[in-house]
C-alpha cells in the first residue's frame, strides 16, 4: 500500500504548498525504498490512522499531520541524520511556499522530537511522539513482526551488538515514568507496550 493521494492534496491545500504533485512523488519514492521494512508508507498510513482516531486537541492541526507525513522521510540505518534531514526538507518546503518561520520552525521541531532522545514537554510535540511510538504498545503479533522487520533495516550489524543496542533502547524507555506522555495513548497502549518490550528483552537473554 502507498501513501494516500488525495490526502496529501487535501493537507497541501491547507497550508498552501507549492508543487504538492512534485513533493508527493518525491515522497512515495522516499518511503518506497527497497531497505525499508517498518519506515515505509505503512508506517505512515497508520500514523494517520492514529491521529483520525484521536481526541487530543492538536488532532485537527495540519502541522501535526503534516510532521507526521515527513518523520521518516530521510532514513538510512547507516545515518544518524535521518531525522533532521527530514525536518529540515519539511520546513524548507513551508518556507518556499510563503509559511512563516515560525510555521517551519514547529513543524522542524516536531520532526526533531521523533529521535526519542528526550521526553516531549509540549502538547502537540508529545502527539506527534506518542503516535510514532504507538507500535510500541500493538498488539503482540504486530510488535514481533515489527521487531523482525527492525532487524531487517539493521542487517548489516553484527547480532551480538544489535541485541546489546536494541535492549539499552528498550530499557530507557521502562525506565521512564510514562513510555506515552498523552494521557489518551497512556491508556490505551502503556500497559501493551511495557508487555511488549518486558518480552522482547526476555527473549533477547535467552
Amino acid at each position: 500500500m502507498g501513501l494516500d493521494e488525495t490526502r496529501w492534496r487535501n493537507l497541501a491545500a491547507k497550508l498552501r504548498l507549492t508543487e504538492a504533485q512534485r513533493e508527493f512523488v518525491k515522497l512515495e519514492k522516499r518511503y518506497g525504498e527497497r531497505h525499508r521494512k517498518y519506515h515505509n508508507a505503512r508506517h505512515i498510513n497508520d500514523c494517520l490512522a492514529h491521529l483520525d482516531s484521536s481526541s487530543h486537541e492538536g488532532a485537527k492541526d495540519p502541522i501535526v499531520e503534516y510532521a507526521l507525513w515527513f518523520h521518516d522521510a530521510i532514513y538510512s540505518t547507516f545515518s544518524s541524520k535521518n531525522e533532521l534531514r527530514s525536518a529540515e526538507w519539511a520546513a524548507n518546503l513551508i518556507r518556499q511556499s510563503g509559511g512563516s518561520d515560525e510555521c517551519a520552525g514547529l513543524v522542524h521541531s516536531l520532526i526533531m522530537a521523533t529521535c526519542h532522545g528526550e521526553v516531549p514537554t509540549l502538547p502537540l510535540h508529545q502527539l506527534v511522539v506518542d503516535i510514532d511510538l504507538s507500535i510500541l504498545g500493538a498488539a503482540p503479533q504486530r510488535f514481533d513482526e515489527f521487531e523482525r522487520q527492525i532487524r531487517s533495516e539493521y542487517w548489516w550489524v553484527p547480532a551480538g551488538l544489535y541485541r546489546k543496542r536494541r535492549a539499552a533502547v528498550f530499557r530507557s524507555f521502562l525506565k521512564r515514568p510514562a513510555i506515552y506522555t498523552t494521557r489518551e495513548f497512556a491508556e490505551r497502549l502503556e500497559f501493551q507496550a511495557r508487555e511488549n518490550i518486558e518480552s522482547s528483552l526476555k527473549a533477547s537473554r535467552q
